[in-house]
């Protein structure tokens, strides 16, 4: 009798099981590898995601000014078949997304006019190689690209209020978790994926909404780089594996900022992610396109070339999209695939940045500088260090003796440096330099008086 009960209740529980399964295959929680949702008219949207922290929303809007179309993989492109022929995907963050510039005006878009292959706009604000990785396992190999323009550096290099690795973690994200090989599986229950959605993903999507490319800056600063350095180098390794695995060719593109075109510091923070991703290259036996080196031998002005400090103008985009087709054609792609070779581990890298970003108990500082005469184009260039001597901020000043600027201070005590620019090629180590400190900021407006 009590068999036959244990069995009734087994059929039973399997029924009811049975019976969710059925349900929740005809009603699905939501997906959250699928964008939606509804833009707004003219900002950049973003929408939270538990496993890129956030992505673009789909749909046409205007930012900045600027038509933008987000299709329904959340990619500044059109919608994509299967590929007929050659396809590249670039990935990246805004610079490489196309911040400021219309939908035609994209460096992607523009090749993909000239060289006559699908070009896919792969990038999005704010994203690091984590996020990058992530999309490509979610989305982006789905598409089958057979190239990938890899210009991931800005948002890895940057300080800010999260540290990717640790935030993702805390979502369980997509291919980073222990778990991934089992949710798998268990994924195929439409059961699993609703009890799945209600439990882990449902509250950390609505969490991940608070995080976004638009909101940089408005948390302390934890003084960390969003993507650790060899994280960061390990991410470029495992962007050339994963290609290689899928039969698809890398190429590196190395972006450039305004300093590229007039020097403030002769060690920007951002030096060292840059080597790191020239050593990447070299290793995997993959081109790297040098525009720092390309806007520096331009001649162009920096208002010609970016929109701000990083974002290239469409004259800024026009120059990206014949550097990487020249490099294209130099390497013979796509007869050579640019298939990365195996490599070595990389070497061991030291940050002597990291860890120099903000102190978040220090509050931010204007400064009268109170210096030498200046030429009406003003030669001299103020540089905040920390007492260790790592760059926090330069700043060229205006003309004339007694200037007031804002600074970027976030940390208790600094160092000023104020540098003698005479030739106008940034500051060098022959530049004549003045120095005051380490002095203990405090609050307020700083006096800084450099003697004659």
């Amino acid at each position: 009798m009590r068999s036959r009960r244990r069995w009734l209740a087994l059929a039973v529980g399997c029924a009811v099981v049975l019976g969710w399964e059925v349900l929740f295959r005809v009603f699905p929680p939501p997906d959250p590898r699928v964008p939606a949702g509804t833009p707004a008219a003219e900002t950049i949207t973003l929408e939270g995601d538990a496993w890129l922290l956030w992505q673009l929303r789909p749909g046409d809007r205007v930012e900045h000014g600027q038509p933008v179309h987000v299709n329904a993989l959340g990619f500044r492109d059109r919608d994509r078949g299967p590929r007929n022929g050659h396809r590249i995907m670039t990935l990246g963050d805004s610079s490489v997304y196309g911040f400021g510039v219309g939908d035609d005006e994209v460096f992607s878009s523009l090749m993909q006019k000239e060289i006559s292959v699908d070009v896919v706009d792969g990038a999005t604000p704010g994203w690091s190689t984590f996020q990058t990785l992530n999309m490509l396992d979610m989305r982006g190999w789905s598409l089958d690209p057979d190239l990938l323009v890899i210009g991931n550096l800005w948002s890895d290099n940057n300080f800010d209020d999260f540290v990717d690795r640790e935030l993702l973690a805390s979502y369980a994200g997509f291919a980073q978790s222990p778990a991934y090989r089992a949710r798998v599986l268990l994924s195929h229950s439409a059961l699993f994926r609703w009890l799945d959605w209600q439990i882990r993903v449902g509250p950390a999507q609505a969490h991940a909404r608070t995080v976004g490319w638009t909101m940089g800056g408005e948390g302390p600063k934890s003084g960390k780089r969003r993507v650790a350095i060899n994280d960061y180098a390990d991410n470029l390794d495992t962007l050339c594996a994963r290609a290689k695995e899928h039969g698809a060719g890398v190429i590196f593109l190395l972006l450039a900022n305004r300093e590229d075109v007039h020097p403030l510091s002769p060690d920007p923070a951002w030096g060292p992610y840059r080597k790191v991703m020239q050593d990447a290259a070299a290793r995997h036996g993959v081109p790297i396109v040098d525009f720092p080196a390309i806007v520096a031998a331009s001649g162009r002005g920096e208002d010609a070339l970016f929109l701000d400090q990083m974002h290239p103008t469409v004259l800024g985009h026009r120059l990206l999209a014949d550097a990487v087709e020249s490099a294209l054609n130099t390497e013979n792609w796509p007869a050579n695939a640019l298939i990365p070779s195996s490599a070595s581990p990389h070497e061991i890298y030291v940050d002597p940045f990291e860890g120099h970003g903000k102190d978040p108990s220090a509050p931010t500082h204007s400064a009268r500088v109170t210096a030498p005469g200046a030429n009406t184009d003003s030669d001299l260039i103020l540089v905040v260090e920390d007492p260790n001597g790592a760059p926090l901020q330069s700043i060229r000043l205006p003309s004339g003796s007694g200037s007031t600027v804002s600074l970027d201070i976030t940390v208790k005590d600094a160092i000023f440096r104020l540098v003698f620019d005479r030739d106008h090629n940034g500051q060098t180590p022959n530049d004549e330099v003045r120095s005051i400190g380490p002095i203990h900021v405090g609050v307020g407006e700083i006096p800084l008086v450099f003697a004659p």
